[in-house]
């Protein structure tokens, strides 16, 4: 909700802080072998303290951990900005590139604040969401840090 009501007032540079946050909290999931598997809006905390905006990732009420019998893949298919391909290969099969076609959108809306997809018309920002929700698997980002590269360098020629 802070993006959604306070979009016009949010600088580059906090969008910049909240997209370097949120790509280490992702990092560190995926390097537990842990899959957030619920990327939304929602799922983003932010606190303001004093002059410090932390961000918090909520709701791990869909991860699966591997090799575990405490938490199950077959959940149902929820999330927000969870890749369309998912409701054909099935929940149960998520895996990393679907995760990426979440968070390339998450980060879009935090550097927009804009859900309709259709209605940018930046080019950096446009060809960041085409490369990362491909229908293409192949083509999409195949880790963290390449999206991470995408996304600073998108930020970069905003900041031009």
């Amino acid at each position: 909700k802070f993006i959604s009501i306070n979009n016009s007032n949010i600088s580059l540079q906090t969008r910049k802080n909240i997209i370097m946050q949120l790509l280490r909290a992702y990092g560190y999931l995926h390097s537990k072998k842990v899959f957030h598997r619920d990327i939304s809006p929602k799922n983003v905390l932010l606190k303001q303290y004093d002059d410090v905006l932390v961000v918090k990732l909520s709701d791990f009420g869909l991860v699966k951990i591997v090799n575990s019998d405490l938490t199950s893949e077959n959940t149902e298919f929820k999330g927000s900005l969870n890749d369309p391909a998912l409701k054909v290969e099935g929940f149960g099969n998520y895996e990393l590139t679907h995760e990426l076609y979440a968070i390339t959108l998450l980060f879009a809306y935090i550097l927009t604040g804009k859900s309709n997809w259709a209605k940018i018309t930046e080019p950096a920002i446009k060809s960041f969401i085409e490369k990362g929700t491909t229908p293409d698997k192949a083509k999409r980002f195949q880790t963290l840090d390449e999206l991470g590269t995408a996304i600073k360098g998108c930020i970069a020629s905003l900041e031009r």
